[in-house]
């Protein structure tokens, strides 16, 4: 059985909404709406309900020494501690990371957030991911103890 300290999980949903009042309202409006046979309004919930449900899940495995990354549920990026040169906290988010969500490529980098990205990992080959996680310090402080450990 693997070590719970050998490992850090986080899971992010659109903007840290409390999820489950999100989920709630989204359900009750949706079926309020299906009942009058509305779709155009049903299209109007349907669209923040993806907002809302957004999820971009971290995994941190120091025992077999990976991170992975799935957004909405599939895998992303996957790599070994030992490629990871560099793990920082953002100082300044960027402009077009603020008030949305999504995979992309924004300034130079693979951008894979909720809001603003708070986990900046440089690679040994040069490439610079973007992640939204839940506890940024302790992946930042746990990543570069494992680079460190490989250098």
């Amino acid at each position: 059985m693997a070590n719970q300290q050998s490992r850090l999980h986080s899971q992010v949903f659109g903007y840290n909404a409390a999820r489950w009042v999100w989920i709630a309202v989204t359900v009750a409006i949706t079926i309020w709406f299906l009942l009058m046979m509305s779709w155009v309004a049903f299209l109007l919930v349907i669209v923040p309900a993806i907002v809302v449900l957004f999820h971009i899940d971290t995994q941190l495995d120091q025992e077999q020494q990976t991170l992975k990354i799935k957004v909405l549920w599939v895998p992303v990026k996957t790599c070994n501690l030992a490629d990871i040169k560099e793990a920082a906290i953002p100082r300044d988010p960027l402009p077009l990371e603020r008030n949305t969500f999504g995979v992309h490529f924004i300034g130079g980098a693979l951008s894979m957030h909720a809001g603003a990205a708070n986990l900046a990992l440089e690679m040994k080959d040069g490439k610079t991911y973007r992640v939204t996680v839940d506890r940024p310090q302790q992946f930042v402080k746990r990543l570069n103890n494992a680079a460190q450990r490989d250098a």
